[in-house]
Formats: C-alpha cells, sequence, structure tokens
C-alpha cells in the first residue's frame, strides 16, 4: 500500500533496485554452485588419484620394475621413548646425541645403508602425520596446529619442532637432512611441488629416503639399476602416525610412473638452501659444527 502512495519516479527506482538486487542474488548463487562444482571435482580428481592403483594384480606390479619389501619397523614399541627424548631436548644437538644410538642399532643391510634407515625410522616417529579429525582437513605441520589455532607461524622455533605432535613432509624432511648431517652423512633435500624427501648415497648410488612414508628405495635415481628391478623398502608405521594411506600412495606414484614422483621430477637443494627457504634455517647449517651454535 505504501508503494503505491509513492510518486511513479519513486517507484521506478524501487523496481530497479529491486530487479538489480535479484539479479545480484541469482550471480551469488551461480556462483556458489559454479565454486562447489569445482571444489567437488577437485576431489573427485584427488579420490581417482588416490585409488588408480587400488586394485592391481601382482603381474601389473611386477612390470613396473620394482620390487616391494616389507620391512618390521625395529623400533615400533619405542615410539613413545623417542617423542619423549625430543621433547626434552633442550637443544636440536643435545637430541641428536641422546638418538645416535637408537638409529646405530638398525643391522639389516649390514653395510653403509644400516645408520641413515635407522636414522629414517627415529623420525619417523617424531610426529603424527596432519591433524586429527575432526580438524584433518586443515593443514597439519609444525607451523599450523591446534596449538596455533591453525594460524601459521611466521618462524618456528627449536621448541616449537620439538614439542608439536604432528608434522608434514616439509618437518619430516627437515629434521631427517638435519639427523643425516649430524652423522656425517652427505644429503640433498628434493622437492616436486607436492612432496619432500632427501636424496642420499649408498653403495655409490643415489637413492631416495623419506621419514614421512617410511620408506627407502636404494636406486630410485640409477639410470640402469644393477639388476633387473628396483627394489622400495618400506617399513611398519609407528601406531596412530596416520600415514599408512600416504605410505601407499607414494609407492605406487612411484612404481606406476605418475609424473610428479618420477625422477627428473625433483628439484635438489642442500639442506641449508632449503631450511632457508622454510624460513626454519636455525635447525642446521652447512656442516655439523653448527650444531653447538646457540638455538632459539
Amino acid at each position: 500500500m505504501l508503494v503505491l502512495l509513492m510518486p511513479p519516479v519513486v517507484r521506478r527506482n524501487l523496481k530497479a533496485i529491486y530487479i538489480s538486487a535479484a539479479l545480484l542474488l541469482a550471480g551469488c548463487i551461480v556462483t556458489a554452485a559454479a565454486l562447489a562444482t569445482v571444489k567437488l571435482h577437485n576431489q573427485t580428481k584427488l579420490i581417482k588419484q588416490l585409488y588408480k592403483y587400488r586394485f592391481v594384480s601382482e603381474s601389473q606390479r611386477q612390470e613396473t620394475g620394482y620390487d616391494l619389501h616389507a620391512l618390521p619397523n625395529p623400533f615400533h614399541a619405542q615410539k613413545d621413548e623417542i617423542r619423549n627424548i625430543k621433547k626434552a631436548s633442550a637443544s636440536i644437538d643435545a637430541m641428536w646425541k641422546q638418538l645416535t644410538p637408537v638409529a646405530q642399532q638398525y643391522s639389516y643391510f649390514g653395510n653403509s645403508r644400516d645408520l641413515p634407515v635407522g636414522a629414517m625410522l627415529v623420525v619417523a616417529a617424531f610426529y603424527d602425520y596432519g591433524n586429527k579429525a575432526p580438524n584433518d582437513a586443515k593443514p597439519g605441520c609444525v607451523s599450523i596446529n591446534e596449538n596455533t589455532d591453525f594460524k601459521s607461524l611466521e618462524e618456528p622455533t627449536f621448541l616449537d619442532h620439538s614439542q608439536s605432535e604432528i608434522g608434514c613432509c616439509t618437518d619430516f624432511a627437515l629434521m631427517l637432512a638435519s639427523f643425516l648431517t649430524h652423522l656425517g652423512i652427505d644429503v640433498e633435500v628434493l622437492n616436486n611441488g607436492n612432496h619432500q624427501a632427501l636424496m642420499i648415497s649408498t653403495d655409490g648410488k643415489n637413492g631416495f629416503l623419506d621419514s614421512n612414508s617410511l620408506t627407502f628405495i636404494p636406486e630410485y635415481f640409477a639410470e640402469t639399476p644393477e639388476h633387473e628391478s628396483r627394489d622400495i623398502y618400506y617399513f611398519t608405521p609407528y601406531d596412530g602416525s596416520r600415514v599408512d594411506i600416504f605410505q601407499q600412495f607414494l609407492m605406487r606414484s612411484v612404481m606406476f610412473g605418475e609424473p610428479q614422483f618420477q625422477s627428473v621430477a625433483w628439484k635438489h637443494m642442500k639442506p641449508a638452501e632449503h631450511f632457508a627457504k622454510m624460513r626454519a634455517n636455525y635447525l642446521i647449517r652447512d656442516g655439523a659444527p653448527a650444531y653447538s651454535q646457540a638455538l632459539r
């Protein structure tokens, strides 16, 4: 009734406003629907990628040129002990000194592979992979977790790394490279845009070592393997670590030649360069002597 009493000019303006508002609302609905479609497409694509090789036959696996070796984790029952040493350490140097004897216990291969693999298994106990439910869809690393209210720490300190219960591939790679450098083992950090791991040399061959997935591929970077196939050694994950699915995904991505997990797809960095990029160069410098320096 009030609208009818208004002058024609005002009524026309109101009509234009109503039409604009309706168009704007329709546009918002269309945009929201489009974004939902894109999100669903991305999620569907990820699920298909994760389960692409879920049901493959043994003959198909053999054709990849990789042999899988499931090995027990001898430190499986020591997760809490290792993590408590990490949390109680006043510095990274003190932490590695305490954990070196643990890594030295590993002796499956009987050669130069044992120590780096032992170190890998020790560091694998440091963190659970990502946030726990219901926050498991959010980024989960030392820099972003429940303790930070999921807000990124600008420059995480050694205390942040030692006290965190969760970590991501960056945290595992950072710590393992630090430990191996402390042990006098030369390493390079690998980055393919989605994952980070390490390259180490054993028996004159450049291999792949990853605490996040508990995997070791001794001849990963060799143009021609010594035998007809390349070996992938994977170890029992720690209870509650939430790495099982990722471990299987990584191995299948390597075996079946997913582009991002081919040996040529990785960028190589020395640890100091990598840590500088990660704003975490306080953990390691160019060599073991840096561990005696004061850490924040």
